[in-house]
């Protein structure tokens, strides 16, 4: 993922069991072929895929990649893969903005700062937002190509970072800012004002500094108005957005390619069959003629709300890769 570490938990019990006519009825986690395109959508191209399950007497039964009922999805995924791998080479996330990895506030802050950090992620992904985590070690080879930079609620900020912050803003970038950070620094010593002596943002209409601008939030972590609150911080700020929101279930993912060909990749973590339409922004002068890449299926678009919509079904626990200017 660009570099980046990642670590990816269970995928969870099959939604779809399969009954079984011996003793143990194991649960084929369909989960394997999904999860491995929605792993894609984010960057990341090498999964090792490692199942374990409990049989009636509690001992491990152990499978690494076999022919079990686990084994033999991930192995749908990995040759549905290599068959389209052309397109798959040099593949990468379409980046809409920035999101700070703030690691002086997880070290030294509490329990909520986390909670607040998942919320704000989720929500913004959720509403089509694809964003790219910028760590302080990270910063100044990320943020030159950010127009905006999104900092979640985090109350400890390192000095090298506020620094960095600065003049990422006075040089034209966005910040959208929440709650009150940067109060204290990596050490805890406080920070009178946190960012705002630095910055001199003081309303969430945006405040100018030097060729940027910076808008403040009050958001401070509540999880019953972030699908709300930031979306709509974003798209006051400008902010560039890849997809309308996604249904509950569905990861739905842009990737751009060498060429700047774009695809889509979408998968259904769900247990059901899902129906729904999707909004493809930043689609100017691109044709409305997408294809299937693993099905062949060929759709054609309609323009409407600013983007190109186009109409998906998908089977429980399915995937597409969709050639999103297949019409070039």
């Amino acid at each position: 993922a660009g570099g980046v570490p990642v670590i990816s938990c269970e995928t969870g019990p099959s939604s779809r069991p399969a009954g079984r006519a011996f003793r143990y009825h194991y649960l084929p986690d369909r989960r394997a072929r999904s999860f491995a395109w929605m792993m894609l959508g984010y960057g990341l191209y090498g999964t090792h895929y490692w199942t374990w399950s409990t049989n009636d007497e509690y001992g491990c039964l152990d499978w690494d990649g076999t022919l079990c009922d686990y084994g033999l999805e991930a192995a749908l995924a990995n040759r549905e893969m290599q068959a389209v791998r052309p397109a798959l080479a040099g593949l990468m996330p379409r980046v809409d903005l920035g999101f700070l990895y703030p690691r002086a506030s997880f070290v030294q802050g509490e329990r909520t700062v986390l909670e607040a950090y998942g919320r704000s992620y989720r929500a913004l992904a959720e509403a089509g937002y694809q964003v790219r985590l910028v760590a302080p070690s990270d910063f100044d080879r990320a943020a030159p190509s950010l127009s905006h930079l999104f900092v979640p609620p985090a109350p400890y900020l390192e000095s090298a970072l506020v620094e960095r912050l600065t003049r990422y803003v006075r040089a034209g970038g966005t910040l959208i800012v929440c709650g009150e950070p940067g109060g204290f620094d990596e050490y805890a010593r406080p920070r009178p004002g946190g960012l705002r002596p630095l910055t001199g943002a003081a309303s969430d209409a945006g405040h100018a500094v030097g060729k940027g601008r910076v808008y403040w939030l009050g958001w401070e972590g509540d999880a019953a108005s972030a699908a709300v609150i930031l979306p709509a911080a974003l798209q006051r700020a400008g902010a560039p957005r890849s997809l309308s929101a996604a249904p509950a279930g569905i990861s739905q993912r842009v990737l751009v390619g060498q060429k700047g060909e774009r695809y889509l990749v979408v998968s259904n973590l769900s247990g059901a069959e899902k129906r729904w339409e999707v909004t493809v922004y930043g689609t100017a002068g691109a044709r409305p003629a997408y294809v299937d890449l693993l099905t062949g299926e060929r759709m054609t678009a309609k323009r409407a709300g600013g983007g190109l919509v186009v109409s998906l079904a998908l089977e429980a626990e399915g995937a597409r890769l969709v050639r999103l200017d297949a019409g070039r």
